[in-house]
């Protein structure tokens, strides 16, 4: 039996988990706040997350700074925890008389059953000789609530945070453990020291990381029955050291395993044979003709540490397979070394890859279908349509595409009206629905363009009934004008149509520029049509007023 450690450890993990200690995960914290960095004094944190007042060092007050630099007399002069965070922020506190929250903040999201360990970082900004030198120590407890109720789930205090001759951070943890249905928790940073003078900190670097339980593990090959191990879904043979990362059922947890092995090699590679249905192996004198796996121990291999010889029979039943296939005209079908494109039944022998028989019993049924289209060329106007007639032979249960369905006004109608707007070449698709063969006909188009738009080169709005306006003459498949401007002869517009119908109610320029006659001469302009099927046609041109 190969020995495994997964099935033994996890009862005991689940039972022992709380009481062994844990590692932060080495990935990305689930979060990190570091307060920031630049110019002081930093912006005030959220509503919620502190119980003090922002804006001073004054008690019961908290400042977020980059320097403990505000009291000189009795702080030091120091920078926050973060490595090579330039003019990086922290919280400092002046602490109150009373129990007071620096810092609070809910988790969510979180996995049921499962270890995390919270993590800050505190500093006395206190001078050794502050308070005449009995200045207080902070006292600072760390706790896991529940969000619902506030219930203190797990907790633990710093102790008295001394003071030095220096600014120095202290890293302090929680470890917790959610429940069965919890997927929030409230971490709160609270100050127990008595109040007076002194009693004045920092914190930096909160973090949250998923604890996972750590197990170092050694064996000698020689100590294990089937000279091997597996340690999650990893089998190990040789020896070395191994990491393995094992997911703990009901839990994001994982525990990490470091296993080394010791001493010579027992397990060999496997061997393995593959017999025909049927046939018979000898392996040492031992006649075999059923699949079995089983380990040999090596006669000639040291009693005190044998040598085991994996061996696997594998017994390749003869195979027996039918198939049902329809071919469309043209097709065929390719069966060991045999093509088939005709209807009816046909039987191969073939040879498996590990050289088993196997016999193939093919049935072939021939589908067919064909379709016609009338009139199969069309020549005609921009905007035109026509009724197209389809004919579909050797089929009676079928469905028709015509493509691109919008030239046509039904898609799968056997008669529909085309209205074509490009010259290209449409057809009609038929797929017969029993054997899913489909054939094609072709329908060769020639649109004749819409492109004539004429535009007057000169016209006199001198208000004598003749060539007073200029206009815009097109063809009717240009049904809407999207915009037209004019300008002068310095870029300046004197004129702007837009989004209007072109039909008998349009009327064109008049020669007025916001109510004045503009001077006689030459003026560009730019106008832009849409055709019946939506695309666009842009014309440039110049038109003379004559006064």
């Amino acid at each position: 039996m190969r020995f495994s450690i997964l099935g033994l450890l996890c009862f005991c993990l689940l039972r022992s988990l709380g009481a062994q200690e844990c590692v932060p995960d080495p990935g990305p914290p689930l979060f990190f706040e570091d307060f920031g960095s630049g110019p002081n004094p930093g912006p005030n944190v959220d509503n919620g997350i502190t119980n003090f007042t922002y804006g001073s060092i004054d008690e019961g007050h908290y400042v977020v700074s980059n320097t403990t630099a505000l009291n000189l007399a009795n702080w030091h002069d120091g920078i926050d925890n973060t490595a090579g965070d330039t003019d990086g922020y922290m919280l400092i506190f002046n602490a109150t008389n009373g129990p007071g929250i620096f810092y609070q903040m809910t988790f969510d999201s979180l996995c049921p059953n499962t270890d995390y360990i919270a993590i800050y970082h505190v500093a006395n900004v206190s001078l050794p000789g502050a308070c005449i030198g009995f200045a207080e120590r902070p006292n600072v407890r760390i706790s896991a609530l529940d969000p619902t109720n506030e219930a203190v789930q797990f907790t633990e205090a710093t102790g008295e945070i001394w003071y030095s001759s220096l600014l120095t951070w202290w890293e302090y943890s929680l470890r917790f453990r959610t429940d069965n249905d919890q997927t929030s928790v409230l971490i709160r940073l609270a100050n127990e020291a008595p109040g007076g003078c002194g009693n004045d900190l920092a914190i930096d670097d909160i973090s949250l990381h998923l604890c996972n339980l750590e197990i170092e593990q050694t064996f000698d090959l020689c100590d294990l029955p089937d000279g091997s191990i597996t340690v999650g879904e990893n089998l190990y043979t040789e020896p070395g050291t191994y990491n393995d990362a094992v997911p703990i059922p009901n839990s994001c947890n994982d525990t990490l395993f470091t296993t080394t092995l010791t001493g010579p090699v027992r397990r060999l590679p496997p061997i393995r044979y593959t017999i025909c249905e049927g046939d018979t192996l000898n392996i040492s004198g031992q006649m075999f003709a059923d699949s079995i796996s089983f380990v040999d121990t090596l006669a000639n291999s040291d009693p005190d540490c044998p040598q085991l010889q994996p061996v696997e029979i594998v017994v390749q039943p003869s195979i027996g397979a039918t198939q049902e296939v329809v071919l469309c005209d043209g097709d065929s079908i390719q069966v060991g070394n045999n093509w088939y494109s005709a209807s009816g039944t046909y039987v191969d022998s073939l040879q498996s890859s590990t050289g088993c028989d196997s016999v193939v019993i093919t049935s072939i049924i021939a589908g067919a279908i064909d379709v016609a289209v009338s009139p199969a060329s069309i020549d005609l106007d921009f905007g035109a349509s026509i009724s197209l007639t389809s004919t579909v032979d050797f089929s009676n249960d079928f469905i028709l595409s015509w493509q691109p369905p919008e030239a046509f006004s039904c898609a799968s109608c056997a008669d529909p009206i085309f209205q074509p707007a490009v010259s290209q070449t449409y057809q009609v698709i038929a797929t017969d629905n029993p054997s899913g063969c489909s054939a094609s006909a072709s329908i060769e188009v020639l649109v004749r363009g819409c492109e004539k738009v004429f535009v007057p080169n000169a016209f006199s709005p001198n208000f004598d009934a003749v060539n007073d306006e200029l206009t815009v003459f097109a063809e009717p498949c240009f049904t809407r004008l999207i915009s037209w401007r004019i300008f002068d002869r310095w870029g300046g517009q004197v004129y702007e149509a837009a989004d209007q119908a072109m039909n008998g109610s349009f009327i064109g320029w008049d020669g007025l520029a916001r109510g004045q006659e503009v001077t006689q001469g030459v003026y560009s302009y730019q106008l832009v049509l849409e055709r019946t099927d939506g695309s666009i046609r842009e014309i440039k041109g110049e038109v003379m007023l004559l006064r």
